[in-house]
């Protein structure tokens, strides 16, 4: 890829798009609005990249903004870009529920503000993200509603969420879906069946051979299998905390099963994350971690990540969260805390 000076100047032009956007979301959404600021992101992966960015940016300074650290001495002089500058005054005063709520349906829908800022109207698309895993890496992906999924290696999943239901495609690979209460349903589909759920933490896996594998962590979700042959659908089956069940071309291959203990552990391993809480990828490390990091404050865990994190490693882990989002490390005789300064 090109790094000259078109190159450059396309980045710093998505920099200032971005920016403007998350200025305007946070002056509040009208549902046109939603729909244009939706277009923008698909048209071009580094928009929804450069937008994201933008926003966990001003949300750990907004975070890291009410410490006394920060209360108690008169703010850095810093040169900041145009872009920054752009929604820094918007951006400062939103919650984090407001944040996600920024991303909310991301899909197509957007008008090109780099000219004049102006808005223009566009008819209601469907709004769908794609989320793929590298073929060589796990990655967990923050969606708008709180729930997380963790796809596995050369894994994607199609993610479409309406005012009143939440529902996912997995085209291939395997997916851990951890998912947030919000009141609507949570559906994925796979393999022409689906499995839906409203708060629990469930696998799907689509097999080459169109075979759909369910298997159910925590709570209760409901299989669908789909369609079998002459037309008629196969009932569903209820599965519970435990269980796993597979189906194929519309139908059940057996009955529900116990799934070894060492399936759960493979969404452990993600490295990549994309728009978690700081909570979330404290919580992955914390499952094999000697020494486990603690936050002092609550509050930071609700704090977005992204990047490439090794959490087999919880004291460099916490070296990098700090210096991420400037906090302090200090060992305790039975933990890693991570502090405000």
């Amino acid at each position: 890829m090109s790094d000259g000076p078109a190159s450059r100047g396309d980045a710093e032009r998505i920099r200032d798009q971005a920016a403007a956007w998350t200025a305007r979301m946070a002056r509040g959404a009208s549902p046109r609005l939603q729909r244009e600021l939706d277009r923008w992101l698909v048209a071009d992966p580094r928009h929804e990249a450069a937008y994201r960015r933008l926003g966990a940016q001003f949300e750990g300074a907004r975070q890291l903004r009410q410490s006394r650290r920060f209360a108690d001495r008169p703010p850095a002089r810093r040169r900041r870009s145009p872009a920054l500058k752009a929604a820094a005054c918007a951006v400062v005063a939103i919650p984090v529920a407001a944040f996600l709520a920024l991303h909310r349906g991301a899909g197509p829908g957007a008008p090109d503000t780099s000219a004049t800022g102006t808005s223009v109207a566009v008819a209601p698309t469907p709004s769908v993200l794609r989320i793929a895993a590298p073929a060589a890496a796990i990655r967990s992906v923050g969606l708008a509603d709180g729930s997380v999924v963790t796809l596995d290696a050369a894994s994607a999943v199609e993610v479409a969420f309406s005012r009143d239901a939440r529902h996912l495609t997995l085209s291939g690979g395997r997916a851990r879906f951890s998912v947030a209460h919000d009141g609507r349903p949570f559906t994925v589909s796979a393999g022409g069946g689906e499995t839906i759920a409203r708060g629990t933490v469930f696998d799907v896996a689509l097999g080459p051979d169109g075979r759909v594998a369910v298997a159910l962590w925590r709570g209760v979700v409901d299989v669908l299998p789909g369609h079998a042959g002459g037309g008629l659908r196969s009932p569903t089956r209820r599965l519970a905390a435990g269980e796993a069940l597979a189906y194929k071309a519309g139908q059940l291959t057996g009955a529900a099963t116990r799934p070894p203990p060492a399936g759960a552990a493979w969404a452990d391993g993600a490295g990549e994350f994309d728009n978690v809480s700081l909570g979330f990828v404290i919580d992955r490390a914390n499952l094999r971690a000697a020494t486990p990091i603690r936050l002092g404050d609550p509050v930071l865990a609700g704090l977005r990540v992204s990047g490439r994190f090794d959490t087999r490693d919880g004291e460099r882990l916490a070296r990098d969260l700090a210096r991420l989002f400037d906090l302090r490390v200090e060992r305790t005789p039975d933990a890693i805390l991570l502090a405000r300064p």
